[in-house]
């Protein structure tokens, strides 16, 4: 299933009546952009990513494929065994490294859920419509629950 968006842009000259100068001027284009579903693409909301300051590049790599399998408006990842026998091939680790980031991606707020079924937190990161998004944002199910503690040059910790 397909969306088509169209987006429209005006051109208009105001011109003064005393010079017969143009003040302002604006344009008017109208664009159809459509829109597949299946189109593989996730959105990240930068202003929330402190929790991928403390991951490690394989925690970073799990991650970004488990957005490449969530579902569509629902930000749901269904790991089969099939699939965390692929994900642990792709990312090249095993299937107990697979488990223990499963549960750090859990603890630090960027993933809820447990075994078979993930929610990646659509504070962070969303496959989908806003307008849903920003439905499950004010319904309270989700939020950035995120404590990030990182250790700079000097041995002193930042909380974030």
């Amino acid at each position: 299933m397909s969306k088509k968006y169209i987006l429209t842009e005006e051109t208009t000259d105001r011109v003064c009546p005393d010079t017969g100068h143009v003040l302002v001027t604006s344009t008017k284009k109208t664009t159809m952009i459509k829109v597949d579903s299946e189109d593989e693409f996730f959105q990240t909301y930068y202003n929330n990513l402190s929790p991928l300051y403390g991951l490690s590049g394989k925690e970073i790599k799990v991650l970004m494929q488990l957005n490449t399998l969530a579902f569509f408006n629902t930000g749901e990842v269904a790991l089969t065994p099939a699939r965390r026998k692929d994900l642990c091939a792709t990312v090249e680790i095993t299937p107990g490294s697979l488990s223990n980031i499963l549960k750090k991606l859990t603890t630090v707020g960027l993933l809820e859920g447990a075994k078979s079924t993930y929610v990646i937190n659509p504070a962070v990161f969303w496959k989908g419509d806003k307008s849903k998004r920003r439905e499950l944002l004010a319904s309270g199910k989700y939020s950035l629950k995120i404590e990030t503690t990182i250790v700079d040059n000097e041995g002193f910790q930042i909380q974030l």
